[in-house]
């Protein structure tokens, strides 16, 4: 459960910018999850992709190594070609890939659950 300030921070996503989304999504990750490097916007070329691919909204790495990719998206392009080659580029470079539906509510509790057992399994 969730305490105080990070509570606060959820509101319904629908309907809203994307930006917005993804602000949502950063300030959840970065008081959760401090002991990680989050960097946003991180091309799939990065880590072998191609170019066509859709950048990784948040990438993980703890001491330089790449270990959970999340991209948040619409929830009729999650399965498009440049969703599907980022995710098999992240799977050939031997790290997790995650998604989250943009218009889904994305309750913080529910979030963080499952990036924080991503990437419990992710430095096993």
């Amino acid at each position: 459960m969730l305490k105080g300030s990070m509570a606060d921070l959820y509101q319904s996503r629908y309907g809203q910018e994307t930006d917005e989304v993804l602000e949502y999504f950063y300030q959840l990750f970065c008081r959760a999850f401090p002991e990680y490097t989050i960097r946003r916007g991180v091309p799939a070329s990065a880590f072998g992709g191609e170019s066509w691919c859709a950048p990784v909204d948040f990438l993980f790495s703890i001491n330089n190594r790449n270990v959970l990719a999340v991209c948040i998206c619409d929830r009729n392009k999650w399965v498009n070609k440049p969703f599907r080659g980022t995710e098999y580029a992240v799977q050939r470079a031997g790290f997790q890939y995650m998604r989250f539906i943009r218009q889904f509510s994305n309750k913080p509790d529910y979030v963080l659950a499952r990036v924080g057992e991503a990437l419990r399994r992710a430095i096993q």
